[in-house]
């Protein structure tokens, strides 16, 4: 934690929140109470430079996308935190803040509008749209940072082929492949189900090859999957947002 110069006084989580309110022209205070507390939070952690500052971030996004809110709003309502914080909320303007931001956002968004619609039933999978949806909100984050977002992301593809498997022997093959999946892909990024087919939006990192490298040994070994052809690639992302809806049913098909 953050020390701050002898003689300067604490705020309180009640006087930061009044004081966020004021900047930001009402809002987040004025709005639901379980917003209002981890909007408290928040506040006290960029106060006080707290090692859990992006916890408070991803539980702020959640918690506003699950009450509707839109996330350019909400964006907009930590870069006022930060202009009106000391030095420790500076680092709410961080890439990785705003990465943490939007990813919370979306899900909390999704639970709110309704898992049943959002997640399959069989796999705990997300569906595609969550994906979509996701991936719209990347590339607007890395738009307005000036990045291109196929150099900052890449999507995974886990290819198999179940339709020789009984009904039953499928669904069970398919909550294998989740699992597996879920095993190596389980910070963070987004993992949806179409068919027989996942798809994982992941950071395009130097480790990344390897770790598909990694899924692709452990389903070819599994004991429901290993008699099946299954293909592991890293599918590079389209270069324009304009080219995601192509992009996606060409992925699904």
């Amino acid at each position: 934690m953050a020390r701050r110069k002898k003689g300067t006084v604490e705020r309180t989580g009640v006087e930061l929140l009044c004081a966020w309110s004021a900047a930001s022209g009402g809002a987040p205070p004025g709005v639901s109470a379980r917003l209002q507390d981890v909007a408290q939070d928040l506040a006290l952690a960029a106060d006080r430079g707290d090692a859990d500052l992006p916890g408070a971030v991803r539980r702020f996004g959640f918690q506003a996308g699950a009450d509707g809110w839109a996330l350019p709003e909400i964006a907009c309502w930590l870069e006022t935190l930060a202009r009106i914080g000391g030095p420790p909320a500076r680092g709410l303007l961080t890439f990785d803040m705003g990465m943490a931001l939007s990813a919370a956002w979306a899900d909390g968004f999704l639970h709110g509008a309704g898992q049943e619609d959002c997640v399959d039933p069989t796999t705990g999978l997300a569906r595609t749209g969550v994906l979509a949806l996701r991936l719209r909100q990347v590339y607007d984050h890395c738009a307005s940072l000036h990045l291109q977002t196929d150099l900052v992301y890449a999507l995974v593809v886990i290819d198999a082929s179940l339709a020789e498997h009984p009904p039953i022997e499928r669904n069970a093959a398919r909550v294998a492949l989740a699992t597996e999946t879920r095993s190596l892909f389980s910070a963070g990024e987004t993992v949806a189900i179409q068919g027989d087919r996942v798809l994982v939006l992941a950071s395009r990192t130097p480790e990344l090859e390897d770790r598909v490298a990694v899924l692709g040994a452990a389903l070819h070994t599994h004991a429901l999957l290993r008699h099946d052809p299954i293909a592991t690639w890293v599918e590079r992302l389209p270069t324009e947002a304009a080219d995601l809806r192509a992009y996606l049913l060409d992925m699904t098909a």
